[in-house]
């Protein structure tokens, strides 16, 4: 317990410059305090107000484990009918949000799912799982005590809410654990009645949950469970586990993670929401309490391992027996679900977690029957003090919000209990007001709290800028670009200068960056397109489109406009990024590069065509691709405007047809194309042979085409035989003004459906 309070308390002790600058992962703290605040003393803690706010945070855990800890002469059966109170609360708030469309009591995307009393949707789950669970163990006590009892009330119902409700939160990791949490109170069962009466327990929950994962919310977990490998957590950690390794052993102070993060933080997690937390508590705890991160969860797993092992060695007959399984059983559940999220972050699972762990930690006492026991006396006094610095911490957020709302100022010492963010905004009003002075005084102590605050570096620079002090503002303005990649004024500054430096890499990132937020989207899709025109700048953008950056397909739709007239700039840097290993959706480019192939530019198309498919022979100049028509009853149609296209929907190729060729099938009729396909002929006069024909005789009639696409004219016409190996051969001359040309096979309009074999196709000269 002690420890639990020491650690944040040490990180918040101020260290001299000669030593906290020589930590680890501090150089970059250490330059921007050199610039803003030089000689000054910082705590270990990056976010000294986070730091403090995660030890006031502590309070409640640690209460509700000495308050569970003081039931040393009672089972706890009262502290677990608790947690299954708020679970039933949690879940039925959860119902009247899914009916109402409202209710919530947090603002949050997982406001369209049932969260309760909580704000994630996770979170929400996990609550429904330890309601299960401790709600089957306490089922089984009862079958223990009353063998012929009825069990519909109250075990069933609450079952019943907490199953649904979890399921209706589709969350991955919540249904898991839901399925993990029957476990212990099967091997309850086992222990208290027959095995036949145990195994027609199990039957009955196994048939129950197979029911419900059929159900529409169980197919909608099933279908996240399939897209699981790319969830932006697991993109994520990478970058966290940077943070870990590059501040190990020190740590950057508990309670930091969202500022701590945002220096190391990837481009490829970039979006409009930020990551509060690093979805791995594990990962979290080490980078933010280094060496002591990695001890503390030692400690937890060999605590959970060594209660493990004294409950089994308990007798079913006791009443203590299903209180410690429950109290393993919460902690075990919480333990898997923090390897993919932070439950225990939130204060009602944590209170559960303190209290679960203060159950496993009382002194042996007298069996059933035994009246609870007066609390210690330390319990007596800790458990009040806690409220008080809980309500303490209340009183320091409503402060903040009022003084940040106001734009008023305060010392620097109330600065570190306000928060570095409420000082940063507060700088950013005064500033607006014209108080500049007040403003960096503000900004200062911001940074004095947070170092990583780009906001208040921000507000400095522009205060330096005001000045005349260019260089002190480009100084201050590229630190606040290097803290984050969210601060969206100071990253479009970064993109300008790094233009005026002749920085393209530079203006790719802070682009990128604006791109992912959908800010100042319009000017930065401007800014790319002109970069296209210039090769070293080209080369760099289209290293970062071969990323699958999400605004790839925005921009080279912006650049394919007609009223740009870049259609030039567009074919090479897709050349560029495909080359780089970019695919584009096939939908994307069919307009405008078929749009390039009548301006022509059909070696560059036909280039691209064939870095996208480069295992096939894919040359129109030569001829029909895919003229034996394998590839198109195969379903495997080449990217690009090369390659034979269905024009009509009724139309299939028969897989199933085992005779030379392929069948074709079109229903019936009112006429029209059915393949086509671009050619790039040049000049001259050509013969175009076909082997096929119309399978069917009273079916419908087919005929070839070849048109010029520039000019709409028909260059040749011919009517497929009524045999299905029908030769014909016919010859046609390619105009100079016809660059692009178009085969189609036509179904000429008939009340039948028509069935046509086709074999082979060559355009000779």
């Amino acid at each position: 317990m002690a420890l639990l309070v020491a650690v944040p308390l040490l990180q918040l002790v101020p260290l001299p410059p000669a030593v906290w600058m020589k930590l680890s992962g501090r150089s970059f703290a250490a330059e921007i305090a050199s610039s803003v605040t030089p000689g000054a003393w910082y705590p270990l803690s990056l976010d000294a107000p986070a730091t403090w706010q995660w030890l006031v945070a502590l309070s409640v855990p640690v209460a509700a484990f000495l308050l569970a800890r003081g039931t040393s002469c009672d089972q706890g059966l009262p502290v677990l009918w608790t947690i299954i109170l708020i679970g039933c609360l949690s879940g039925l708030l959860g119902l009247l949000q899914l009916a109402a469309g409202g209710l919530h009591l947090y603002v949050s995307a997982h406001n369209n799912f049932p969260v309760g009393l909580f704000a994630n949707r996770n979170h929400q789950a996990t609550m429904m799982a330890i309601t299960a669970s401790v709600t089957l163990l306490l089922a089984v006590r009862r079958i223990r005590d009353h063998p012929g009892s009825d069990l519909l009330w109250p075990y069933m119902p609450i079952l019943f809410l907490a199953a649904t409700v979890c399921l209706l939160t589709q969350s991955r990791a919540g249904v898991a654990l839901l399925a993990l949490g029957i476990i212990p109170a099967l091997l309850m069962l086992r222990r208290t009645v027959p095995k036949s009466i145990a195994l027609a327990g199990l039957a009955g929950i196994v048939l129950a949950g197979v029911w419900l994962l059929f159900t529409g919310s169980g197919q909608g977990v099933f279908a996240r469970l399939s897209r699981a490998g790319g969830d932006e957590r697991f993109v994520s950690w990478e970058g966290v586990w940077f943070m870990a390794t590059h501040h190990f052993p020190y740590g950057t102070g508990l309670g930091s993670f969202v500022r701590a993060f945002s220096p190391v933080e990837s481009l490829n997690t970039v979006s409009r929401n930020y990551l509060n937390h690093a979805h791995c508590d594990y990962l979290e705890l080490i980078a933010e309490a280094g060496i002591v991160g990695v001890l503390a969860i030692a400690a937890a797993l060999v605590f959970v391992v060594l209660a493990v092992r004294r409950v089994a060695a308990l007798s079913a007959t006791q009443d203590r027996a299903f209180v410690e399984v429950a109290a393993v059983t919460v902690l075990v559940l919480l333990l898997l679900h923090s390897l993919v999220d932070y439950p225990a972050r939130t204060f009602a699972i944590a209170a559960i977690a303190g209290a679960m762990a203060g159950l496993l930690t009382r002194p042996s006492g007298d069996e059933v029957g035994v009246e609870m026991c007066r609390l210690p006396g330390f319990v007596r006094f800790a458990v009040p003090a806690l409220v008080l610095v809980a309500a303490a911490q209340v009183v320091r957020l409503t402060l903040g919000a009022i003084v940040a709302a106001a734009g008023g100022t305060v010392a620097l010492p109330a600065s570190m209990l306000l928060g570095s963010d409420a000082m940063a905004l507060t700088a950013r009003a005064e500033l607006a007001a014209g108080h500049p002075a007040t403003a960096e005084r503000s900004a200062v102590a911001a940074l004095r709290a947070s170092t990583y605050n780009a906001t208040a570096l921000q507000t400095l620079g522009e205060i330096f800028g005001a000045r005349g002090d260019e260089v002190g503002a480009y100084r201050l303005l590229s630190l606040a670009a290097r803290a984050t990649w969210r601060n969206s004024d100071v990253q479009w500054w970064a993109l300008r200068q790094s233009l005026r430096d002749n920085n393209p890499q530079g203006a790719v990132d802070a682009g990128d960056a604006l791109l992912r937020r959908g800010r100042y989207t319009p000017q930065v899709l401007s800014v790319f397109v002109a970069m296209a025109a210039n090769g070293p700048a080209r080369a760099v953008l289209a290293q970062r489109v071969a990323q699958y950056p999400p605004w790839s397909d925005t921009l080279l739709r912006t650049m394919a406009r007609p009223d740009l007239n870049r259609t030039s700039n567009t074919l090479t840097l897709l050349a560029d990024a495909m080359a780089r290993g970019y695919r584009p959706n096939d939908a994307l480019p069919q307009t405008f590069l078929t749009a390039a192939l009548e301006q022509g530019y059909g070696d560059a198309v036909l280039a691209l065509v064939r870095t996208a498919n480069p295992k096939v022979a894919l040359d129109p100049r030569e001829g029909p691709v895919d003229g034996d028509f394998s590839r198109i009853a195969a379903n495997r149609i080449s990217w690009g405007p090369i390659g034979w296209r269905f024009g009509d929907r009724t139309a299939y190729f028969d897989d199933v047809y085992g005779g030379p060729g392929q069948r074709l099938h079109v229903g019936r009729t009112a006429g029209g194309d059915v393949l086509t396909q671009r050619l790039l002929l040049k000049a001259g006069t050509y013969t175009l042979r076909f082997v096929g024909g119309m399978s069917d005789p009273s079916g419908g009639e087919a005929r070839w085409t070849i048109g010029c696409r520039t000019t709409s004219a028909k260059l040749v016409q011919a009517t497929i035989g009524r045999m299905p190996d029908s030769v014909v051969s016919v010859r046609f001359t390619v105009p100079q003004q016809c660059p692009v040309q178009v085969l189609t096979l036509e179904v000429l309009p008939s009340s039948n459906d028509a069935i046509a074999d086709l074999r082979d196709m060559t355009i000779n000269n």
